[in-house]
């Protein structure tokens, strides 16, 4: 999985192994930030109507407001299929959609 085994790194080596771990980790984090941006831009549901206070229990997809007053409304089962295909829970899928909303819009 490595390409060195970490038992034989000095400890300074093995912390600079750590932070560059933390380095890459947080550019990822910060491309998927953006990935979601943009994929809630490409799901603006301009014709999905606008979720009533109470759930409907028709079915058909609705619009949701994420990040707060100020950000965009998104198409509610673009949530779900964001989630799926990055591999969390819905409700992470929609925190991270909410907060990549919030970022652009609200704490620019």
């Amino acid at each position: 999985m490595f390409e060195q085994d970490l038992d034989t790194l000095s400890t300074r080596d093995l912390l600079e192994r750590a932070a560059d771990c933390r380095t890459v980790a947080n550019r990822a984090d910060a491309h998927l930030l953006e990935c979601a941006q943009i994929y809630a831009d490409r799901f603006h549901p301009s014709v999905c109507p606008t979720r009533p206070t109470r759930r409907a229990n028709d079915g058909r997809e609705r619009a949701v407001i994420l990040g707060g007053e100020g950000c965009p409304a998104i198409a509610e089962f673009a949530i779900a299929e964001f989630a799926a295909v990055v591999g969390v829970s819905p409700g992470v899928g929609r925190a991270l959609l909410a907060d990549a909303l919030a970022l652009r819009h609200r704490f620019p």
